[in-house]
């Protein structure tokens, strides 16, 4: 992990798609992970994925209110 509070417990490639475990993830954060030898066909580079954390927030609309229910 790149930026963030919490560990990458695991990580597995299946073609085109990364699945990547997390844990100690905690609420309220933007989480940063860095993937290495990222292959599009053409250049193999890194990329940044970015994922904001927000307990409760179903909406995802970045607050927690009556719209989460």
């Amino acid at each position: 992990m790149t930026s963030g509070t919490g560990h990458v417990d695991s990580v597995s490639v299946s073609g085109s798609n990364v699945t990547i475990n997390l844990s100690g993830v905690t609420s309220a954060e933007r989480l940063v992970v860095t993937l290495t030898g990222v292959n599009d066909g053409t250049t193999v580079g890194t990329a940044a994925i970015t994922m904001p954390v927000l307990v409760g927030d179903t909406t995802g609309n970045g607050v927690v209110n009556s719209s989460d229910i």
